[in-house]
């Protein structure tokens, strides 16, 4: 198992963990998915930071991804503004362009995978993957938008799977397939 495999495994394991022990205690299946930017940000970053010398266009991707994500989570505005200000960002629109370009980066990053895939099968996979990416970011409710979400990263997982590329940069797909899905878990569950 390589290094970043081990590295999405421990985190995979890390949650999966922690939901089960709110499951225990409080008897609902929860994972902390509001901090999965946060999660994003940190595995990509260590990622980035084993392989930036022959996946620097990668690297960069995907820690726009997770920057971008974090920015675009009212979650984390909340640590640092006040009552008055956080008001502001949650009635305007600065989460949302965060969340926007957080979702067009990884559309990007998808499209960068394909290209170098060079494969007729893998343009096909990646389309969809674009289709699903913005079916997610467009619909309004938190379930539509996780399940397409979620299409979408299986879709990317499916296709780095096939024909494998830029390792082990690929595995990133896994670790917002496995976020993705425990975003997933949580709002089916607990509805």
């Amino acid at each position: 198992m390589t290094r970043e495999a081990r590295l999405i495994f421990i985190t995979a394991l890390t949650l999966l963990i922690y939901a089960l022990s709110i499951f225990f205690d409080k008897g609902a299946l929860l994972f902390p998915f509001p901090l999965n930017h946060a999660i994003i940000l940190i595995v990509a970053g260590q990622i980035s930071y084993w392989n930036f010398k022959t996946h620097k266009v990668a690297s960069i991707l995907m820690l726009t991804i997770g920057l971008f994500g974090l920015l675009g989570n009212e979650f984390y505005w909340a640590i640092f503004l006040n009552y008055e200000s956080m008001a502001w960002v949650s009635e305007g629109i600065i989460t949302d362009v965060f969340q926007l370009l957080s979702g067009i980066t990884t559309i990007i990053l998808g499209i960068y995978f394909a290209i170098r895939q060079k494969s007729k099968l893998n343009y096909l996979f990646s389309a969809l993957f674009g289709l699903s990416i913005i079916g997610g970011l467009i619909v309004s409710s938190p379930l539509e938008s996780s399940i397409l979400l979620f299409v979408g990263y299986l879709i990317m997982v499916i296709s780095v799977r096939i024909k494998p590329i830029l390792a082990p940069i690929h595995i990133f797909w896994i670790l917002l397939l496995v976020l993705e899905a425990s975003k997933l878990i949580s709002i089916v569950t607990n509805k």
